[in-house]
């Protein structure tokens, strides 16, 4: 199985993106995954995101979600995965050590890594107006800094995962959607 993720912050323009690939006739054979929702588990623990669990079962409720989509996805073996968030997301909105959080998120996902990782950045400014401008979630009220802190992580992480030799693409966010597609699709190319 080939795996591609698309990572970031919320407001980065995940979603619009993966929407592109979609939309795209080079990924038409692609499956399209986002995390957690895709899991058997997914729709309890989208539910629980928006509850005041503490941190602990959070990011155990996020492993057993991460096992389960991959128990489904080796027994459906596409060719090809596209992600919407991953491990990296799971690791970097932890507060375990960094590596210690890869070490439990390996375990969930019997040590597959993507093959190829785009990270859409969004600066302190860019973040600042997109958040203002829109309903918040509640990771999202969490607040600014949280979420640069959040950003830190997921470079810290994928320092990591490169190492292992993951392949990494870091876009500035800011850039229109246009300019992003064609540089994810380029990067993405089957």
């Amino acid at each position: 199985m080939t795996y591609y993720v698309l990572e970031g912050i919320d407001c980065v323009g995940k979603s619009t993106q993966i929407g592109l690939l979609k939309k795209d006739e080079a990924f038409k054979e692609a499956t399209f995954i986002s995390e957690p929702d895709s899991s058997p588990l997914g729709s309890m623990v989208r539910k629980e995101i928006e509850s005041k669990l503490d941190h602990k079962t959070m990011f155990l409720l996020f492993l057993a979600s991460r096992a389960a989509l991959f128990a489904k996805l080796r027994d459906s073996n596409p060719s090809l995965v596209i992600s919407d968030r991953s491990l990296i997301s799971g690791i970097a909105y932890s507060e375990l050590p960094l590596k210690e959080a890869l070490s439990l998120n390996l375990f969930a996902t019997s040590d597959v890594l993507p093959s190829k990782v785009v990270f859409l950045k969004a600066s302190k400014e860019v973040l600042e107006a997109r958040l203002s401008g829109k309903k918040q979630d509640s990771i999202e009220s969490k607040g600014l800094m949280f979420l640069l802190d959040v950003q830190a992580r997921i470079e810290e992480t994928l320092r990591l995962i490169e190492s292992k030799g993951v392949a990494i693409k870091i876009l500035d966010a800011s850039q229109t959607q246009a300019a992003l597609s064609a540089s994810i699709k380029e990067f993405f190319k089957p």
